[in-house]
C-alpha cells in the first residue's frame, strides 16, 4: 500500500542518518550521547570501576653483599701465613676453617692439623668458591672465619714498658692498615717488644693489617690505650724514656744512642 511504502522510505532514510559521514568521528551512538552495549555490559564496566586498584608488587629482597675480609659475625682471615699464625696464637675465636680441595702443601698440612687440634673440621671448597668468598684470588687456598683481634689493655702495655731494656713502639695517628702492617713486620723482625696505639684515629687490626704483617699481627704483642699524652706521661713517672722521631731532626737514628727502656714515638703518615 502507498501509505506503508511511505513509512518505508522514512525508516530507511532515518537509517541513513544514523550512518557515519565523511568527515565524522565516532559512532552515532557516541556522538548522540546514547549509553554504549546492553545491560550486560553496562553492569560489567561498573563492577570493574569498584575493583580495587592493584597494588605493584613490591621488589625481591636482595641479599647484601658482604665487603671482602668480613663475615657476618666476624672477619675473614685469608692466607697461609696470617692463618696459620692465627691458630698458632689462638689470640682470636676461630668458627669455621675453609681449606682448598684436592691435594694440599706441607703448610696447608700443618693449617690442617692445628684446625683439627683446635676441635675445628676444615671444609673444603674449590678454589673459585674461595674466590667468592675471599673476594680475593689471593687466599692461598685457605681461609678462616673468625673473630676480631683484642688488642692488650693499657694497664698491660705499662708494665711491659716499664720493664729493664725494654723497647716499645708507638703509632700515632697511622690509619692505614697496611702501614700498620708493616711496621709490626718490622718490629717483630728487630726485636722491638710491642706495639702501641691510640684507640682513636688509628688503623684497625685488621685482616688486610694482619696480611700486611706476613701474619706476624697474630702473635706479635699490641696494645690499645685511651688517651696517649696521658699513658706517655705514666711511663715518664716510672723512669722509661719517650723520644720521638721528626723528619727534620739533628740526629741520626743509626747514631741515636737509646736509654732504655724506651718508648720510641713514629707519627702521621
Amino acid at each position: 500500500p502507498r501509505g506503508e511504502g511511505r513509512e518505508s522510505r522514512e525508516t530507511q532514510g532515518e537509517r541513513g542518518s544514523r550512518r557515519e559521514r565523511p568527515g565524522e568521528r565516532g559512532t552515532w551512538r557516541e556522538r548522540s550521547g546514547a549509553p554504549r552495549g546492553g545491560p550486560l555490559r553496562r553492569t560489567a564496566e561498573r563492577a570493574r570501576d569498584r575493583r580495587p586498584e592493584r597494588r605493584a608488587e613490591p621488589p625481591p629482597a636482595v641479599r647484601p653483599q658482604l665487603r671482602p675480609g668480613r663475615t657476618r659475625t666476624g672477619e675473614l682471615l685469608y692466607g697461609i701465613n696470617p692463618v696459620e699464625q692465627a691458630l698458632a696464637a689462638g689470640r682470636r675465636r676461630i668458627q669455621r676453617v675453609h681449606l682448598k680441595t684436592g691435594s694440599l702443601s706441607e703448610r696447608l698440612e700443618r693449617i690442617e692439623a692445628l684446625a683439627l687440634e683446635a676441635g675445628l673440621v676444615p671444609v673444603r671448597l674449590t678454589v673459585p668458591e674461595l674466590d667468592a668468598l675471599c673476594g680475593s684470588a689471593h687466599h692461598q687456598g685457605v681461609a678462616i672465619a673468625c673473630g676480631t683481634l683484642a688488642p692488650g689493655s693499657e694497664a698491660e702495655a705499662l708494665e711491659r714498658a716499664a720493664r729493664p731494656g725494654a723497647l716499645m713502639l708507638v703509632l700515632d695517628q697511622v690509619e692505614d692498615p697496611q702501614n700498620l702492617g708493616a711496621v709490626v713486620r718490622n718490629c717483630a723482625t728487630f726485636g722491638a717488644d710491642g706495639l702501641i696505639v691510640p684507640r682513636h684515629h688509628s688503623a684497625p687490626f685488621s685482616p688486610a693489617a694482619s696480611k700486611a704483617s706476613a701474619g706476624l699481627l697474630e702473635s706479635f704483642p699490641v696494645y690499645e690505650v685511651a688517651n696517649l699524652p696521658r699513658f706517655l706521661d705514666l711511663c715518664r713517672e716510672r723512669r722509661v724514656w719517650v723520644a720521638g722521631t721528626d723528619a727534620a731532626g739533628d740526629s741520626p737514628l743509626g747514631s741515636f744512642a737509646a736509654p732504655r727502656p724506651l718508648l720510641l714515638v713514629l707519627g702521621s703518615e
